[in-house]
C-alpha cells in the first residue's frame, strides 16, 4: 500500500506526529510519500518525496482544516482520502494518529463514503467544495444584500453578513455554527444558511442537490462581497454566480456510518 500524506506543516507539534506516524507505517511495510515541500518540512530533506498519481490513498494529518486542504488534492487526482486526526475535534477524520502509532493501521475497519460536492465557476475556473461556498461581507461595518433564486423556490432577497451554501458534509461546520441543521451526509441536498440576517427572520433552507442556486449581490458599491470555497478566499463577487452539484465526488474513508451528534456537541 502507498499512502501520500498532506500534513499540517504550520504546527511544529504536528510535524513531530507526522514523523512518528510515518515511521510506524513504514515499519508495517506501508510506503509513505509527501510532496517535496512537505518532505522538507517534516524530515528536513526530500527523502520521502513521491508522486500523488502513484498512491493508493491520500491521507491528511491534522484536523478538519487539513482534511479540506487534502480533499482538493484527492478530488483533482480522483483518489481515496482518509483524515488522520492530530488536531482537536477532527469530525471528518476516521482515526487518531496516536491509535495508528500504538496499534497499527487496519483499513478493513473503515467505510468508503461517497461525498457530494458543490461546484462554482468563477472567472473561468471551476472550484469544488466538500464543505461549503460562502458569500461574506468584506466591510465589517455594513451588511450585504443578495438575491437568491433557484428552480424550486420563489426568488428571495436576504440581507445580513452573508450566505452559506453547504453540502450535507458541511452541515456540521460553518452552517451549523450559523444556526443551520445537521444533515445526514447520504442525503441528496444542499443547505442555504444566512449569516446574521438583518431582520433575524430568515432561516436555513434545505434544497434538492439537483437545484441550481443563483446568487446575485446587490448594492456592491457599499460593500463588495468576498467569495470563499471551503474557507479559501477566491476573490470578490460583483455579478451573479451559479452554484450546483459537482459532477465529481469525494471518496472519503470513515469509521462512521452516520453523523456522530454527541461528538459534534462536545
Amino acid at each position: 500500500m502507498r499512502i501520500h500524506f498532506c500534513p499540517n506543516t504550520l504546527r511544529e507539534d504536528q510535524l513531530s506526529v507526522a514523523r512518528d506516524l510515518i515511521k510506524a507505517l513504514e515499519n508495517d511495510n506501508i510506503v509513505c510519500t509527501l510532496s517535496e515541500n512537505d518532505s522538507m518540512a517534516v524530515f528536513s530533506d526530500n527523502s520521502h518525496t513521491g508522486s500523488v498519481e502513484d498512491c493508493d490513498i491520500i491521507a491528511s494529518l491534522g484536523g478538519d482544516g487539513s482534511v479540506l486542504r487534502a480533499a482538493q488534492v484527492a478530488i483533482e487526482y480522483d483518489k481515496k482520502l482518509i483524515g488522520i486526526n492530530a488536531g482537536r475535534l477532527g469530525y471528518l477524520c476516521a482515526v487518531d494518529a496516536k491509535t495508528i502509532i500504538e496499534e497499527g493501521f487496519d483499513i478493513s475497519n473503515l467505510i468508503l463514503s461517497k461525498r457530494s460536492l458543490l461546484k462554482i465557476t468563477y472567472e473561468g475556473s471551476d472550484y469544488h467544495a466538500l464543505n461549503d461556498i460562502v458569500l461574506s461581507k468584506s466591510n465589517f461595518g455594513s451588511t450585504i444584500t443578495v438575491d437568491i433564486s433557484c428552480n424550486q423556490m420563489e426568488d428571495m432577497r436576504w440581507r445580513g453578513d452573508g450566505i452559506i451554501i453547504s453540502t450535507p458534509t458541511g452541515s456540521t461546520s460553518y452552517s451549523y455554527a450559523a444556526g443551520g441543521p445537521f444533515v445526514d451526509p447520504n442525503l441528496k441536498a444542499f443547505i442555504i444558511t444566512p449569516i446574521c440576517p438583518h431582520l433575524g427572520s430568515e432561516k436555513s433552507i434545505i434544497l434538492s442537490d439537483d437545484d441550481v442556486i443563483s446568487l446575485k449581490p446587490k448594492d456592491t458599491y457599499a460593500n463588495i462581497p468576498s467569495l470563499y470555497v471551503d474557507g479559501n478566499n477566491i476573490g470578490n463577487l460583483e455579478t451573479d454566480v451559479e452554484i450546483m452539484k459537482s459532477e465529481k465526488q469525494l471518496s472519503l474513508l470513515t469509521s462512521r456510518k452516520s453523523l456522530n451528534y454527541n461528538k459534534i456537541r462536545k
